[in-house]
């Protein structure tokens, strides 16, 4: 018997409507935060129940088609649909990168941008590159239709002036490698700068200070040490003079309960 009624409760539903479909993402929307929530300790998903919990019952109570749904049919929808969307946005990207010119081919859905603001873009669109060019920028401008356009026409140098402004090409045709044995040139002397042909990091020069500029440290350090141990003893008194407040107010409370004992015990 009870086989059968589990046989009777996995009967397929309905299909939601447009009209339901709008109305159960809109109560979604309400949760997100929750919902679309990516821990999954228990606190967390007994948060999650609780607000698919509330979002059947806000459903069941004020859907325009009059048609009930329970708990399961509602996640099922919203994960079903989810994935459909993820499906369309892929295919969009997918669409993008193809070569051939054209316009890609855009997917319109009534509840596509609601369904993409419920999503993490991370989730729907994953991580953007930060290291290569596998990127798309659709840059929009917005032009006023009243503005005016002017074109400029530059006036292009014809090439031979350029050729002639280029620094002349050294040849290299007479160049031989016991050349590299010759003395370096002096004009490249004073371009590069000196060099010894030593490998050596420079040594660290240490320069050993006065005996004023220690002092002068020494009291600097003597200060700030006895403006800290001030510090510290005011804090140590003030720590005692709340401690002793304490104490008497928690002798006098003490005091006033054993008061109002004897004034009960009194009237009984």
């Amino acid at each position: 018997m009870c086989n059968e009624n589990e046989a009777k409760g996995r009967g397929r539903g309905a299909n939601f409507s447009a009209t339901e479909k709008q109305f159960v993402l809109s109560l979604v929307y309400k949760f997100k935060k929750v919902i679309e929530n990516k821990k999954t300790d228990a606190v967390t998903n007994e948060e999650k129940q609780q607000a698919w919990l509330q979002i059947t019952k806000e459903f069941n109570s004020s859907c325009p088609d009059g048609r009930r749904r329970d708990i399961q049919a509602l996640k099922k929808f919203y994960a079903n649909r989810k994935k459909e969307i993820k499906k369309i946005v892929a295919e969009e990207t997918k669409e993008r990168y193809l070569t051939g010119g054209g316009t890609p081919k855009i997917v319109t859905c009534d509840d596509k941008e609601l369904v993409l603001s419920l999503m993490s873009d991370k989730t729907v669109y994953g991580l953007e590159g930060m290291h290569d060019s596998d990127s798309i920028g659709i840059v929009q401008e917005n032009c006023d239709e009243d503005a005016e356009v002017v074109i400029e026409d530059e006036e292009v140098e014809p090439p031979t002036k350029r050729l002639k402004e280029c620094a002349p090409v050294a040849d290299w045709s007479k160049v031989k490698p016991t050349m590299l044995t010759t003395p370096t040139n002096s004009a490249l002397r004073k371009a590069n700068g000196s060099f010894d042909g030593s490998r050596r990091r420079p040594a660290t020069i240490v320069r050993a200070l006065s005996s004023s500029v220690i002092a002068e440290k020494y009291e600097l350090l003597v200060d700030k040490r006895l403006t800290i141990a001030d510090m510290e003893i005011k804090k140590l008194a003030q720590e005692l003079k709340w401690q002793n407040e304490k104490q008497n107010l928690e002798r006098e409370a003490m005091m006033l309960n054993i008061e109002i004992k004897k004034a009960t015990l009194k009237l009984k």
